[in-house]
């Protein structure tokens, strides 16, 4: 069974490349631009969803919020921070907010394949389940 990602980026580009690098490595993925309809879709299929890999800056809502909203939803989701920010940046302004990792843009495509499959692995590679 394909492992389904949630890619959530405003980003056209991004979305269409890390979504082909994904695909490319095996995944299933579901990705938006919007992150309201992510969390719609979310809801609806929140059991499928192994990961989220989510972008920080986003204009209809930010990466935190959208992240508060999924683990609103699911408490145990898996959520993979992506941003042109350092990680000290976002830590040092959202300390009360914990990722199951962090990639820095512009990231390798390997180390976000790299990265996915070792949080992955420590999950159990399972949906999570409330």
């Amino acid at each position: 069974m394909r492992k389904t990602i949630l890619l959530i980026d405003d980003e056209n580009s991004i979305l269409q490349i890390t979504t082909l690098v994904l695909e490319d490595a095996g995944y299933q993925v579901a990705a938006f631009i919007s992150p309201t309809e992510a969390i719609t879709y979310y809801k609806q299929h929140q059991h499928e969803i192994h990961a989220t890999i989510l972008d920080m800056t986003m204009p209809e809502m930010d990466g935190i919020t959208c992240a508060k909203a999924l683990w609103n939803i699911n408490a145990q989701a898996i959520i993979i921070l992506s941003s042109g920010y350092t990680v000290e940046d976002i830590t040092q302004q959202h300390q009360d907010v914990k990722f199951h990792a962090f990639l820095q843009k512009p990231y390798l495509p390997h180390t976000l394949v790299e990265q996915l499959e070792a949080i992955l692995c420590a999950n159990n590679s399972e949906p999570v389940q409330n």
